[in-house]
């Protein structure tokens, strides 16, 4: 499927930081509509707006996409009903109710779906990720790298076919792994390699 990129909006889905992010939506809402922007700053509030403490920091986006490679564990392949609610839970959690069957909101979704994998990833080159031998070790940049195409292999891709989700889950998977393959020629190769491995 095809997504509608307005560039004027382009810096606003590269950003990750939040308070950023405001700032720019700010700016840019004041001189581009695309019939777009009230979606995205509901999208935005939905992403980081805590209700139950206002004042707190939170980013349900990154926190889904840290929840959704759970869902291949043994156990719960064994509730698979049970598990299909909980991955229905985290896709109204990312926005996607939002999207609709409109070109444009389907978009916008998927863009705002796709920052929050930005943010993911970027917490995947942490030193702390994928640490060996009890985390005693750290992993290297490769194996980072690895370790992170297998978890978008398994959040766009084998979840969705394991749990029957494909359409469903369609416009979140692209943007995973779209942002996943499109951040580097090494990580889209690491991803191929997943694949084959899988096949």
């Amino acid at each position: 499927m095809k997504y509608i990129n307005d560039s004027n909006w382009t810096e606003y889905y590269t950003e990750t930081d939040p308070d950023k992010r405001k700032e720019i939506y700010d700016r840019v809402s004041e001189i581009s509509d695309d019939g777009a922007n009230d979606l995205r700053l509901r999208l935005y509030h939905h992403r980081y707006v805590d209700e139950k403490h206002p004042g707190r920091k939170a980013d349900k986006g990154v926190m889904e996409m840290m929840i959704m490679p759970l869902n291949d564990k043994p156990k719960f392949r064994l509730i698979k009903n049970s598990t299909i609610k909980e991955i229905r839970k985290s896709l109204k959690n990312l926005g996607l109710e939002e999207a609709g069957d409109e070109d444009l909101s389907i978009s916008a979704v998927y863009w705002e779906i796709r920052n929050s994998a930005r943010r993911y990833f970027e917490h995947c080159k942490g030193p702390g990720y994928g640490r060996k031998w009890f985390g005693i070790m750290a992993s290297t940049e490769s194996e980072q790298l690895d370790l992170t195409a297998r978890s978008v292999y398994l959040m766009a891709d084998k979840i969705p076919s394991r749990f029957e989700m494909v359409s469903e889950m369609r416009i979140f998977s692209d943007a995973v792994r779209d942002e996943f393959t499109e951040m580097s020629p090494e990580a889209n190769a690491a991803y191929e390699r997943v694949v084959r491995q899988e096949s």
